[in-house]
């Protein structure tokens, strides 16, 4: 019980943070999930849904683990982005060209962890893909990456 209220309580948080987001974005597909397991969910204005393989994820969602959950997404460029247990990562900006591979890959890590590879965007315009956790704004050039923020166990 005490992990579901800290969930909540991220997701009330992160909501605050992303919320405006959440009404003004189109509604496109940026990724999808690829891997859903334990406790995941995807907070989309405001909303708690239950993750599942195969569900797209839209600009300005934040996508969520308890104690025993695990996400992995795959962007329209062809990153890879893989959520320990106990994270919480928004998906603060993603704007993509498939044709010149330009663009802007904003997003915030909460808690927890977070490894990704980058795509095609980054790998193409390094620096255009960030993540800012609590502590540090970090700028993503074609690589492979682990990262951990906030109060991961």
């Amino acid at each position: 019980m005490r992990r579901s209220g800290a969930v909540l309580l991220v997701s009330l948080a992160v909501g605050v943070t992303c919320g405006p987001l959440a009404w003004g974005a189109p509604r496109v597909t940026v990724a999808v999930i690829k891997v859903s397991r334990g406790s995941a969910w995807i907070q989309r204005a405001g909303v708690l849904y239950p993750s599942r393989v195969g569900l797209s994820v839209w600009e300005s969602d934040v996508l969520l683990t308890g104690d025993d959950g695990a996400l992995g997404v795959t962007f329209t460029d062809d990153s890879v982005l893989s959520m320990g247990p106990h994270s919480a990562l928004g998906i603060a900006r993603y704007v993509y060209d498939p044709v010149t591979h330009a663009g802007r890959f904003e997003t915030i890590l909460y808690r927890g962890t977070l490894s990704a590879a980058s795509g095609r965007l980054a790998r193409t315009s390094p620096g255009s893909m960030t993540i800012t956790t609590p502590k540090a704004l970090y700028r993503i050039g074609g690589t492979a990456f682990v990262l951990r923020a906030g109060d991961s166990p």
